[in-house]
């Protein structure tokens, strides 16, 4: 947990950022959040139910799961 972080862009006022920046052990610098996390996958899976409100700055193995549990929600909706 402690080795695993998150760095995000929230879209300020939304439901990502009400609830990511409430997170335990979340450090907050305006629309910038920095999250511990388990399992990328997991945490993955989370964000991009979140959408557009979320940007993953790094890590870069975590951007690409969100991007591509992304794709798929357009390629099966598309």
């Amino acid at each position: 947990w402690e080795r695993n972080v998150a760095e995000l862009d929230l879209m300020p006022g939304s439901d990502a950022a009400t609830r990511l920046a409430n997170r335990d052990g979340a450090e907050v610098a305006g629309d910038r959040v920095v999250v511990h996390f388990v399992d990328v996958n997991i945490l993955a899976d989370e964000l991009s139910g979140f959408g557009p409100e979320v940007l993953v700055v790094s890590p870069p193995a975590l951007r690409d799961a969100v991007v591509d549990r992304l794709r798929g929600v357009v390629a099966a909706h598309g």
